[in-house]
């Protein structure tokens, strides 16, 4: 797959994930987003790439373009409503976590209340053979991944990003528990993409097992995890 020349630097997350799935010879044919935002052209790639793939598609915002079925919530792990956070000059990046610091001009986030949902009350039963889970919320990764115990279950890549500082309120960093959780659900890191090193974020594609592929393995951690359990006949 050849990364387009239009809209690169807004494509490129498409471009990351569907390279590193060229890489080990897999297509999605259901794509399930949590945090679509307004400039969602990876799906362009993807649906370039990934002839008849369906989208599913959640933001607590509104957006009427996406090439699927679009849910207008916010998804965590409760039923309701919540605070979303609204960045001024930002609104991608909107939370449903409190953002204190305010831009160079003074401008401070603007606040709403928001419905929220579950992943698996969202979609109690996925039809796909073959789905990719992408989740990019803003800080609520975790709390998705916990309330899609059916969905996650049946996914077999999942793209999702991961920004280093924030801890949970157990006090342990939410980009370490991220990666705990997809590993005691199965799943391996083979690669990241979209580095954002001001920000402190980037995206990781994990898939599972029979899925991974240690030549196309970017992480020295999880090689030598890969090993460690390949050699004790454990995979």
């Amino acid at each position: 797959m050849r990364p387009p020349r239009k809209g690169k630097l807004l494509r490129r997350s498409g471009i990351g994930v569907g390279i590193i799935c060229e890489g080990i010879g897999w297509k999605a044919d259901e794509i399930y987003q949590v945090g679509v935002g307004d400039n969602h052209q990876e799906t362009d790639v993807l649906s370039e790439a990934w002839a008849g793939v369906k989208f599913y598609g959640c933001d607590p915002r509104p957006c009427k373009d996406y090439p699927g079925i679009f849910h207008q919530v916010a998804v965590t792990d409760k039923v309701g409503q919540a605070r979303l956070y609204v960045k001024p000059r930002h609104h991608d990046g909107s939370s449903l976590y409190p953002t204190p610091i305010a831009t160079r001009d003074g401008l401070q986030p603007m606040m709403r209340e928001v419905q929220t949902d579950t992943l698996d009350n969202l979609f109690p039963d996925p039809q796909g053979q073959h789905i990719l889970l992408w989740l990019d919320c803003e800080g609520s990764e975790l709390a998705a991944l916990q309330s899609g115990d059916n969905l996650l279950g049946k996914a077999e890549v999942v793209n999702v990003e991961m920004t280093f500082g924030p801890k949970t309120a157990k006090g342990k960093y939410l980009a370490v528990e991220i990666y705990r959780h997809l590993v005691r659900c199965g799943f391996w890191m083979l690669d990241n993409h979209t580095q954002r090193l001001q920000e402190g974020q980037c995206d990781y594609v994990y898939v599972r097992s029979y899925l991974f592929r240690p030549d196309r393995c970017l992480s020295p951690q999880e090689l030598d995890r890969w090993d460690l359990l390949t050699g004790q006949g454990r995979v």
